[in-house]
């Protein structure tokens, strides 16, 4: 709860967001309807906290709290959760509700000044190097990898509409735009890059939403 309640501690809301990682994603513990409140709650405040002015901070929390609430989605879809029909129906309305939001965010990013702050040795021209390096990462972390492995699941796929992805190319394409590539630079200060992998996991992200040549739209969950 410290994450919902204290947003001036950064290092409360990451150790929060890595606790969902770690305890939940990779050692397979079980949410009760409260652990996911918790989790919605510190989602919430994330997003509504979402300010472009602050730069490249701004950019990581929220692409944070998407980690979260496709936590969320895939945790309440996967029937492994602890929770009642109601509960299920309740978390499930919300999270689709929240899919919209999150397209839209995506939608209407704009990136221009999202690097101020994206390396720990400011520098206007070595961030707008950088950035385009560390965007992609974090989208890919993020967004994209949770989004496939959402699709992987049964039912996962009747989540994540076409509209969703497109609006992730989008976003993307915006970025490219707004940060082309550099030529003939040295990018060894960059601590993380997505780069070289993103466009391949945009592709499989469109694939892992496709059934059968279609998309998959309808309402399917345990």
């Amino acid at each position: 709860m410290y994450a919902v309640e204290d947003r001036a501690s950064r290092r409360v809301f990451g150790l929060a967001y890595k606790t969902l990682k770690l305890m939940y994603d990779r050692q397979g513990a079980r949410h009760t309807y409260e652990t996911l409140a918790h989790a919605k709650a510190m989602y919430e405040v994330e997003m509504a906290a979402w300010d472009p002015s602050q730069g490249f901070p701004s950019y990581r929390d929220t692409t944070q709290a998407v980690y979260v609430l496709l936590h969320i989605v895939r945790a309440t879809i996967s029937g492994q959760s602890q929770l009642t029909s109601s509960q299920s129906d309740a978390m499930f309305a919300w999270g689709q509700q929240e899919l919209t939001r999150l397209r839209e965010w995506l939608r209407g990013l704009e990136w221009t000044g999202l690097h101020k702050g994206c390396l720990a040795k400011s520098g206007n021209a070595a961030e707008s190097i950088a950035f385009p390096h560390i965007a992609s990462h974090y989208l890919i972390k993020m967004v994209l990898n949770p989004l496939i492995r959402l699709c992987s699941m049964p039912g996962g796929r009747a989540v994540v509409s076409r509209e969703l992805v497109s609006a992730i190319e989008h976003a993307w394409s915006a970025a490219r735009l707004a940060y082309p590539d550099p030529v003939h630079v040295d990018i060894g200060f960059v601590w993380s890059s997505g780069l070289a992998r993103i466009d391949s996991r945009l592709t499989e992200l469109k694939a892992a939403n496709v059934v059968n040549g279609r998309p998959q739209y309808s309402r399917i969950y345990n």
